[in-house]
């Protein structure tokens, strides 16, 4: 999941990388997508956990919706156009009502008891859609067009791919390192602010903190020091894969060119 986040967001430039997380947690995600990249993401992504697909005039949408609802699993409604079924709006809006220690929403006449771990993402084809005040206050949109930058730096890494499989494999490999050392970062950082919380009386004479701060401080050390040694192995790479940037340039402005044909006049 690391490497799929990573190396996914490694090739956006439409919006802040750092925040998506929060964006997708924050509010449901509603992502203009004409190229579909943002849709096969969200589905590899929730793969695992048995993410259901629906489109806006399926029959079954409603029902898949209340299934996700209540039992947890992630729904994704793709194709979505300007306008939305009414009845979504509950779960478009995060309506839910907390009762003690259980949670509901209300879905049509009824209220369904909902699951914290129920995720919505949504994807557009349109390239331009306008959307209501209200849909944009509900939903976190974010652009997935492809960008010249955006797509040189895809067709590179394919290419690289193909004719040096171990280059990318090396580079993928950095990608996932860099993820579990800002994890491990954040993580000491958070332990050592509960600790500092827990603490009465003098710190400086509490045996538990001085150890937690010596060994946040080697942690600290060894994850600077691996990033240095990244940086000039990623800078190597990066000097071999540039080898090949012709290559996905030129692709890219291939499909610019095609794609802007599209608007010539007949």
């Amino acid at each position: 999941k690391k490497l799929m986040n990573a190396e996914f967001l490694g090739k956006l430039s439409d919006y802040d990388k750092d925040s998506l997380d929060e964006k997708m947690n924050r509010r449901w995600c509603l992502m203009i997508d004409p190229q579909k990249q943002g849709n096969r993401w969200v589905k590899k992504l929730w793969k695992e956990r048995g993410i259901r697909i629906v489109k806006p005039h399926d029959s079954t949408l409603m029902r898949t919706m209340e299934n996700g609802v209540r039992v947890g699993v992630p729904v994704l409604l793709e194709n979505a156009g300007e306008t939305f079924d009414p009845a979504l709006t509950p779960i478009l809006n995060k309506n839910i009502t907390r009762n003690g220690q259980r949670l509901t929403i209300r879905i049509g006449d009824q209220d369904v008891d909902y699951s914290e771990d129920f995720s919505l993402q949504i994807t557009t084809t349109l390239p331009n859609p306008h959307y209501t005040a209200e849909i944009s206050i509900a939903t976190t949109i974010i652009n997935f067009t492809v960008t010249p930058a955006g797509l040189d730096e895809q067709l590179l890494a394919e290419t690289v791919r193909i004719i040096r499989p171990e280059l990318e494999a090396q580079r993928d490999s950095l990608i996932v390192q860099a993820a579990k050392d800002a994890d491990d970062t954040n993580q000491v950082e958070d332990d050592i602010l509960n600790l500092l919380s827990s603490v009465s009386g003098s710190i400086l004479d509490n045996e538990d903190v001085i150890q937690a701060l010596d060994k946040s401080k080697e942690i600290a050390e060894e994850i600077k020091k691996r990033a240095e040694e990244t940086k000039q192995t990623t800078d190597l790479i990066n000097a071999a894969r540039n080898q090949y940037r012709d290559v996905s340039r030129r692709g890219s402005l291939i499909y610019f060119v095609i794609a802007d044909m599209a608007n010539a006049d007949p």
